[in-house]
């Protein structure tokens, strides 16, 4: 007969707790459990008699707990494992009452009565205190104790080794097994009152399992237990599998002893047993020269039964001074992995693997867990040694090795050197801020590979980001490409068409499409070729960039457009009602970053967008982003194999819409284009197309960009301004002289770009003549004679001058000089005497 155990006549009596399920598990194992009650009764009672000046400094620091009342249950009850033993109520102090004082004509009512706490003697204490108070649903006093481990200042594998200590005893599933700690830390996790200290707690536990996975005296005294039988191999590899990979080097280190020959078989037991998860440091040892460690070696690669083993395998089989025995250890490796390796070329099946590698596909990969992940280099004196890496880069820094061992053996099919440009780029690309890669952290920065290793290479990099719809990479090379692309090699092998500097002119990312067509207009091309009519526009749309996002409407109705409108305050909008509404406004915008369907507007017209927008040279690779109240249709059909298209399902407005708009812009390969950055681009673009403009025999047409251009003189910022100035002064077009004296006279310029003006418009007059009506140079006129800035008065000097117009009153302006504003002399005090008073 199994009878209650003593915390739950405790939570019976107190009244305000319910029966846990947990509490139902320990309601077994009578007689240990008996047993285990007397010891606590015990212990309980010595405690008793301890004087209460011996208790420790912490816990005379906590609150004072209110201790439970004796219960009436019987002695013989058996307590429970995971129950804290019961202690004899305090007596009372003076002046104290155990029952609350009751109001005139009510009876008195009990005080109610809290769980106690015993005292903790350490950090074990503290974490049995939260285990145990989670298990009877106190999770207020599980919450403080849980505080409690997080302040107390321990080290996180110490707060680890508390954790597992109360584990082995308390961590018990309703089967009766083993509960591991982030199976309870997930469990307490979905506890809402619990969630936030157990995630703070789990965080550190995970701090402290980091610090263990590198201890080496740790791993070397589990290694030692390998060899104590089943039980105790089973409990070692167990406890290995915390450090994983950490622990090869030392395994390997204790193969090479021949004192450790006891724990050989153990190890290379065990180096198959962790899988996968022992191949990177193993295919690195591949490359040992010591035979106690490489047949080991090449042995466990075979019965794991990973094919990204192959090319390490054959590499070290078919070194020309490897001794006979490793020959035969290779081909029964690969004999096991089912790898005719007869006729393989080793460059090959390298160029292949760092293929895998840099698409995020062979089967040796980075925990992406951890920030830092090892990539681990042979040495023959110390072993194997790790060279910590961002997580993030893990897998382009062992492309790079890949490709770097297949160019060193040479005479393979692939292009090697182009696979290794294209990785060296994607891990400068995808490097976390402030992080650093200590394998390559002597090498010079990836452009120097670019440039140095010609067009061609570089041509090829740039061809594989655009097929892969990587932004970054296709950004760092075309900006590389702008250091070494002329017109002598503008176009690959000699074709006008599909070079991949072209062809980046349609790619989605506007700051790419801007450099290719920077990139091209630098070459000054002497030719026709493909898709040349794309080149000005994108120049004269980085122009107008301000940084702001662009979002062009489609709606079904103007108030839906408000309202929209009114979310999207953070981006420039534009658009109308259906897709014939929304295009005819597109010019209203320097580019669009997203094109937003509405969730009411129809399928039809959605199709209608998707396909003129195709039609567009602006919009063909502009993400569309197409709301909808539910489903998706077609659209989510479509969005599978067309990144240019995303599927929102209720989302109408909010952070929602917001998130919506820029996972669109992420997902089609979009980078974000910030205010200095758009401003670069502006004042980069805008010196292109001086250099266009006064470039005689360049084959790209500026006459359709003038119009933005002439717009932009209005740029609020003032090098921008100014810049443009001097690109149109250099165009020759009847609207140029006009739109920069009008600009250059209005107040509300600013004088610096006022002076700027003037000067575009004498450089123009140089060029072009005298294109300015009658009226016009009569302000000039005016200006010359009236303005009273100096510097600005100078300037427009200079205009009139270029201009060579008639110069009236040429006495009265080489005796008297400039006249001040409103004509005539300056006014005089009254009763002063006039200046040419005889």
């Amino acid at each position: 007969m199994i009878r209650l155990p003593r915390m739950l006549s405790y939570v019976v009596l107190a009244g305000s707790l319910t029966l846990p399920a947990p509490l139902a598990l320990y309601a077994q194992e009578v007689d240990d459990a008996a047993a285990q009650e007397k010891a606590a009764d015990e212990k309980a009672a010595a405690e008793e008699k301890t004087d209460a000046a011996a208790e420790p400094a912490d816990a005379a620091a906590e609150p004072a707990a209110q201790e439970e009342p004796a219960t009436d249950a019987p002695a013989e009850e058996p307590a429970m494992e995971d129950d804290k033993p019961a202690t004899e109520a305090p007596a009372e102090e003076p002046g104290t009452e155990a029952t609350e004082a009751p109001a005139e004509g009510e009876e008195a009512k009990p005080a109610p009565v809290e769980p106690s706490q015993p005292a903790e003697r350490g950090l074990v204490d503290t974490v049995d205190n939260f285990w145990h108070y989670t298990m009877i649903a106190r999770y207020d006093l599980a919450t403080a104790a849980g505080n409690r481990i997080l302040n107390a200042g321990a080290k996180p594998e110490e707060v680890l080794k508390a954790f597992e200590e109360v584990a082995a005893r308390r961590g018990r599933t309703r089967g009766g097994a083993a509960e591991s700690i982030d199976a309870a830390m997930l469990r307490w996790q979905a506890i809402e009152p619990l969630k936030d200290v157990s995630t703070k707690l789990a965080q550190l536990i995970n701090q402290g399992y980091g610090t263990r996975k590198g201890d080496q005296q740790f791993i070397e005294d589990t290694i030692k237990r390998l060899g104590g039988g089943r039980r105790g191999y089973e409990n070692a590899l167990q406890v290995l599998r915390e450090s994983g990979e950490y622990s090869v080097p030392l395994m390997l280190r204790y193969l090479r002893d021949p004192k450790q020959q006891e724990l050989h078989a153990p190890i290379r037991d065990a180096l198959r047993d962790f899988g996968r998860t022992s191949l990177s440091p193993l295919v690195a040892a591949a490359d040992a020269r010591d035979v106690r460690v490489l047949i080991p070696v090449l042995t466990v690669l075979g019965d794991i039964g990973y094919d990204v083993a192959v090319p390490y395998i054959i590499k070290a089989g078919t070194e020309p001074n490897a001794p006979n025995s490793v020959r035969v250890a290779a081909d029964r490796a690969l004999a096991k992995l089912n790898f005719n390796g007869a006729n393989a070329n080793p460059s090959d099946l390298f160029y292949e693997l760092g293929e895998k590698f840099y698409y995020d596909t062979a089967a040796i990969s980075a925990d992406k867990r951890p920030k830092q992940t090892p990539v681990w280099v042979w040495d023959e004196r110390r072993g194997l040694m790790p060279q910590e890496v961002p997580t993030a880069i893990f897998n382009e820094v062992m492309a790079m090795k890949a490709a770097e061992t297949a160019l060193g053996i040479g005479e393979g099919q692939g292009d090697a050197a182009s696979l290794w440009l294209a990785a060296n780029n994607k891990r400068e690309a995808e490097m976390p801020e402030g992080g650093a890669d200590p394998v390559y952290a002597t090498r010079p920065p990836a452009h120097y590979y670019n440039v140095s290793l010609g067009v061609e290479r570089l041509n090829n990099v740039l061809a594989r980001a655009l097929r892969d719809r990587n932004s970054a990479v296709a950004l760092k090379a075309v900006r590389s490409a702008q250091s070494v692309v002329g017109q002598s090699n503008l176009f690959q092998g000699g074709q006008r068409g599909n070079a991949p500097l072209i062809d980046a002119l349609r790619f989605p990312d506007r700051t790419v499409r801007y450099e290719a067509a920077m990139a091209i207009a630098a070459s000054l091309p002497q030719q026709p070729f493909n898709d040349q009519q794309r080149v000005a526009p994108l120049l004269a749309e980085a122009v107008a960039q301000s940084g702001k996002p662009n979002i062009l409407l489609v709606v079904s109705n103007e108030a839906e457009r408000g309202r929209l409108a009114g979310e999207l305050k953070g981006y420039n909008t534009a658009g109308g009602v259906g897709a014939g509404g929304a295009l005819a406004e597109v010019g209203a915008l320097p580019s669009v970053d997203v094109i937003l369907v509405a969730a009411d507007v129809n399928d039809q017209e959605v199709q209608n967008v998707v396909r003129q927008a195709a039609e567009n040279a602006r919009l063909e690779r502009t993400p569309k982003l197409i709301l909808r109240n539910r489903g998706g249709g077609e659209w989510a059909r479509r969005a599978i194999n067309d990144n240019t298209i995303s599927v929102a399902r209720g989302v109408n407005g909010g952070e929602g819409l917001l998130k919506a708009i820029e996972d669109a812009r992420s997902r089609s390969g979009g980078l974000p284009l910030d205010e200095k950055v758009a401003s670069d681009f502006a004042l980069r673009a805008a010196q292109l197309l001086s250099r266009l403009a006064i470039s005689r025999g360049q084959v790209l047409d500026l006459g359709p960009v003038l119009p933005t251009l002439l717009g932009a003189l209005a740029d609020p910022r003032a090098d921008v301004a100014k810049a443009v100035g001097d690109a149109v002064a250099l165009i020759e077009s009847p609207q140029v002289q006009p739109a920069l004296l009008q600009r250059a006279q209005e107040a509300q310029t600013p004088e610096d770009v006022r002076q700027s003006l003037y000067r575009s418009l004498a450089t123009s007059a140089k060029f072009h003549g005298n294109q300015l009506q009658e009226r016009q140079v009569a302000d000039l006129r005016q200006t010359v004679q009236a303005e009273q800035n100096a510097d600005i008065r100078a300037a427009a000097a200079e205009a009139l001058g270029a201009l060579n117009v008639p110069v009236q009153n040429v006495a009265q302006l080489i005796t008297e000089g400039p006249q001040p504003a409103g004509g005539g002399q300056e006014a005089q005090p009254e009763d002063a005497p006039a200046a040419n008073a005889r």
